[in-house]
Order: C-alpha cells, then sequence, then structure tokens
C-alpha cells in the first residue's frame, strides 16, 4: 500500500502546488496559506514514504508522530496569517492540539538541491527528540539538516530575510554597486537581529543556516523570487506588473507590512524593512528609498541606523 499511499500524496501535493499562483489573486492570506500548506504537506509525504526503511529502527517517537511534524514542518516557514501576526509553527498548534511543530529553514534553493548540490538546513523545534527524528528523514545523500531548538528565531529568520532581499534585489536594480547591496545586506541582518532578539529569539539563530545563510542565498542568487522582485523595480517597472508576471509567490511583498507592526508592537527601528513597505504600498519610489537610507546619520554599528 506505501507506493500507493505516496502516489496519491504526490499528486495532491502537485495539484495544490500549482493552483497556488492561480489562487493568489483571488484568495485571502489564510486561504492561501492553508491551500501552499496541503501542498508542502502532501508532497513531504510522499517524501516520506520513498524514503523512509521498511524496518525502521526504534526510537522515542514512531512514524505516526514524525508524519504529523512533518506536516508542519513542511509549511512553516513560508505562510503567515497577516491578520493575526503568528507564526505558522502556532497556527498549527492551534489547528492540531497536542502534535509537535517544528520549523525546517535555510540557504534551500531547490533547483541546487534537485540538481544533486550539496546543501544544509535547520529543523527546529521544541522538543529535541523530534527534531532528531525529523533529522532522520530529510538527512539525505548531500543534503544535511541540523537541529536547533530556537523555532520562534528559525521562523523570524525565514520570513524577514524575503523583505531584506527585496532590497537587495533594488540595489541590483538601481545598478549601485556592490558595496551598497553588501551593506544592505548586512545591515539587513541587523534588523532581523534586532526584531527576533526582541521577539523572544536568540541572537545565535540569526548568525546561523535559518539567518545569515538563508538571507545570504536569497539576497544573492538569481533564483530568488523576492531578489527579483526587487530588481525589477529597480529596473523602473511596476509592481503589479511584475506580479502578475510570475507563477510563485514572492513572500517579502506581504510580509514587509507584517513585519513594520512587528516592529511597532516590540520597539524596535527597522529603516530598510520600512523604506520597503514603502516601495510596497506605494509611498516611496524605488530611488526615494535608497536615497532615504542614506540620509540616515550613522552612528554606533550595534545601534539601528
Amino acid at each position: 500500500l506505501r507506493p500507493v499511499a505516496g502516489a496519491l500524496y504526490l499528486v495532491l501535493g502537485w495539484l495544490g502546488l500549482v493552483t497556488l499562483p492561480v489562487a493568489t489573486p483571488r484568495l485571502p492570506p489564510l486561504d492561501l496559506g492553508l491551500l501552499a500548506a496541503m501542498g508542502l504537506s502532501y508532497t513531504a509525504g510522499a517524501v516520506v514514504l520513498a524514503l523512509r526503511r521498511p524496518d525502521p529502527a526504534p526510537a522515542t517517537f514512531g512514524y505516526h508522530e514524525v508524519w504529523h511534524s512533518l506536516v508542519v514542518v513542511a509549511s512553516a516557514c513560508y505562510v503567515a496569517v497577516v491578520w493575526s501576526l503568528a507564526r505558522m509553527t502556532e497556527v498549527a498548534a492551534d489547528v492540531l492540539p497536542g502534535r509537535p511543530t517544528a520549523a525546517l529553514s535555510g540557504p534551500n534553493l531547490a533547483r541546487e538541491i534537485m540538481a544533486g548540490y550539496a546543501a544544509a538546513s535547520v529543523v527546529a523545534t521544541d522538543d529535541l527528540r523530534v527534531a532528531d527524528a525529523l533529522q532522520q528523514v530529510f538527512h539525505v545523500g548531500l543534503f544535511r539538516v541540523y537541529t536547533n531548538h530556537d523555532v520562534l528565531g528559525v521562523e523570524v529568520g525565514a520570513a524577514l530575510k524575503n523583505v531584506i532581499a527585496i532590497a537587495a534585489g533594488i540595489g541590483e536594480g538601481l545598478g549601485v554597486g556592490d558595496n551598497s547591496r553588501s551593506a544592505v545586506i548586512a545591515r539587513g541582518l541587523a534588523e532581523l537581529t534586532r526584531l527576533g532578539t526582541a521577539m523572544g529569539g536568540e541572537p545565535a539563530t540569526f548568525a546561523g543556516l535559518a539567518g545569515l545563510g538563508d538571507l545570504l542565498a536569497t539576497c544573492m542568487s538569481p533564483q530568488s523570487r523576492n531578489r527579483y522582485v526587487g530588481q525589477e523595480l529597480g529596473r523602473g517597472r511596476r509592481l503589479e506588473e511584475v506580479l502578475s508576471g510570475m507563477t510563485q509567490v514572492a513572500e517579502g511583498v506581504r510580509t514587509a507590512g507584517v513585519v513594520m507592526e512587528l516592529a511597532r508592537r516590540h520597539g524596535v527601528r527597522m529603516p530598510i524593512c520600512e523604506q520597503i513597505n514603502g516601495v510596497v504600498e506605494g509611498r516611496l519610489t524605488v530611488t526615494d528609498a535608497y536615497q532615504g537610507l542614506l540620509r540616515v546619520r550613522p552612528g554606533h554599528e550595534r545601534e539601528p541606523d
């Protein structure tokens, strides 16, 4: 029955992911989140059934417990419920009470992973026994998976890096040079670290795979959706035009407003994210945004700009 179940999961996952770009303009964020979670979760189920050994070694957590964790892991870092500002593991804990939740994140560009290049990721959950079980499932070949207990930090890093990637892309589109884009990435890391630690995350998490690692890949790679959006904006295209021509979701567009609301609630200054939110909302041009950053007088490096 396992091959049949795996095929069924794969078909259901494919249907969910393929319909997501079509549904994006028509559905509210929560429904889009559920659709994406369904697609990713069933796809993860197909992977688990394909990779699972027929007679796994005994573990503290059995296969069914691991499967319920995987449903959450597959969608934790890519979907946000905008109106509630809830992290996806928090939503999952409400929907699936009593089940372990986890977040998987890192510099994981899908095409490179599918092509067999080495990559690393981190799986975070409050219960490291669950993390160890998930590590055994996902750690395959050249795909290395580390464990972490800082769920909040991993999720915050995964979400905020998309906003900074738009800023880096705008710099590419404007032709500001590598020095300027490097400064944006470095100061962007400082911003997401400040907010993440204010929310309860650990500083070391933002210097790891889910923070610096994911940020670098998303800001630098031509495969990055959010970097692409920023680059096209920097070249003078309108946001609606850019998004309408995409078949994938650039999460940073909607995350920018959420980030600013979280920054307001926690009393954290985030000038880069603030400028990108102004661009996304149509209040600033990309040139105004970059010039606005230059008008801020620099202080101590550990202080907000």
